[in-house]
C-alpha cells in the first residue's frame, strides 16, 4: 500500500516540478491566444484577377491564374506559398518578430503578428501593425534610375 502511495505520488509531482521550473526559467512561450496578438486574413480579389489577365494577354494566361471550369480564376497552392514567402521577406526579413504568414484556402493569406510581453504595452505594437498592414497593400514597384557623377 505504501508502495502504491509513493508511485503515485512521483508521477504526479515530477510533471509537475518540471512544468514548474520550465515556467519559472521562461522556456514555455505563450502563444497568440495567451500573449495576445493580431491576425490579418487578406484574400486575392479573384475578379479584378481575372480582368487583368485578359487585359495582359488575350491569348495565353499568365502564370499566377488558372481558369477552372465554372470561369473563375484560381490560385495553385505552389503560387499561394510563394506570396506568402514574398510578403515574409517584405514584412519580417530577419525574423526577429516572430510574424507567421501562411497561405489559408485558395485565395487567401493569413498574417499573425503576436505580441511579446516586453513589447505589448508599448505604442509601437501598433504601429507595428499598422505598418503590416501598409506593406501588404502597397504595391511592389522597381525603379530604375541613372545616376551620374558631376
Amino acid at each position: 500500500m505504501k508502495r502504491n502511495f509513493l508511485r503515485g505520488l512521483l508521477i504526479c509531482l515530477i510533471p509537475i516540478a518540471l512544468f514548474g521550473a520550465a515556467a519559472i526559467f521562461g522556456t514555455v512561450r505563450q502563444g497568440i491566444d495567451l500573449a495576445g496578438g493580431t491576425i490579418l486574413v487578406y484574400e486575392v480579389d479573384l475578379d479584378k484577377t481575372k480582368r487583368r489577365q485578359q487585359t495582359e494577354s488575350t491569348n495565353k494566361p499568365t502564370r499566377a491564374a488558372v481558369d477552372d471550369d465554372a470561369g473563375l480564376t484560381r490560385f495553385s497552392s505552389e503560387d499561394l506559398q510563394r506570396l506568402a514567402e514574398a510578403l515574409k521577406r517584405r514584412i519580417d526579413p530577419v525574423d526577429t518578430r516572430n510574424v507567421i504568414i501562411r497561405p489559408v484556402g485558395e485565395s487567401r493569406i493569413e498574417i499573425i503578428v503576436p505580441f511579446t510581453p516586453s513589447r505589448k504595452k508599448e505604442a509601437g505594437t501598433e504601429d507595428y501593425v499598422q505598418f503590416v498592414k501598409d506593406v501588404v497593400s502597397r504595391v511592389g514597384v522597381l525603379e530604375f534610375r541613372i545616376l551620374a557623377n558631376e
